[in-house]
């Protein structure tokens, strides 16, 4: 577009206006300036540049209108209310958040889901184990296969045969409220060598995982069995 026509005149103001505020505010600039002009948009005053532009106070007028749309605070307020609208959510998106939340909760493991998997499968492995005070126990005896199992899956990582007492609720390694002398808890927890050992041994050696489990659904009243397959890819 020819500078020297009157439209032109208006998209040179423009330009220049622009390349200011690039260097001022950098490429944000462009983010926001489809909304420069809102009151009046860009074609329209380049339509009023060729059909008035011959009136000195109508090109005035114009050149005066590109100014201030192109202006360093009302770019910064544009970015900045753009800012703030990309940052709220509807009750929608709340709700999406919610639901997520309340998922990840669900399948975040509890010390006491911990706990219930670890009696059970120590035991079923050969160990021996003997609840003490509220939340803890003796672990009288941790088989070998077990030790041995840890060690693999921890090199240089320390399992003992015997533990006087272990945990699976930090609050417990060493409570308030315990007498003098009692001992301190071993904390198991996912990543703990005697733990993963358990998981690692149960889930290789069970027969009953290999061949699947029957689920009960206690709404539904049909004698008919109904086949869950999952499929990994």
């Amino acid at each position: 577009m020819a500078a020297n026509t009157r439209e032109g005149e208006v998209y040179q103001t423009l330009l220049l206006k622009l390349d200011a505020q690039v260097r001022t505010l950098g490429g944000r600039v462009f983010d926001v300036l489809g909304q420069l002009f809102d009151g009046k948009p860009l074609r329209e005053l380049l339509m009023d540049a060729v059909r008035y532009g011959n009136h000195p106070d109508v090109r005035a007028l114009l050149r005066e209108s590109v100014e201030g749309a192109v202006d360093t605070d009302a770019i910064r307020h544009l970015l900045d209310t753009r800012a703030l609208e990309q940052t709220s959510m509807d009750t929608r998106e709340v709700q999406l958040i919610r639901e997520d939340m309340e998922r990840a909760e669900a399948r975040r493991l509890q010390p006491h889901f911990i706990q219930a998997f670890f009696l059970a499968a120590f035991t079923a492995l050969g160990g021996s184990v003997t609840p003490r005070e509220a939340g803890r126990f003796e672990l009288r005896h941790v088989p070998s296969r077990l030790r041995e199992r840890a060690r693999e899956l921890h090199p240089g990582a320390s399992v003992a045969q015997r533990y006087l007492r272990v945990t699976f609720d930090k609050t417990q390694v060493r409570p308030e409220t315990a007498p003098p002398g009692q001992p301190e808890a071993a904390l198991l927890f996912p990543g703990h060598p005697l733990l993963d050992a358990v998981l690692d041994l149960t889930l290789s050696s069970s027969a009953v995982l290999r061949q699947g489990s029957l689920l009960i659904d206690p709404q539904n009243r049909s004698p008919r069995p109904r086949l869950l397959a999952t499929v990994r890819h």
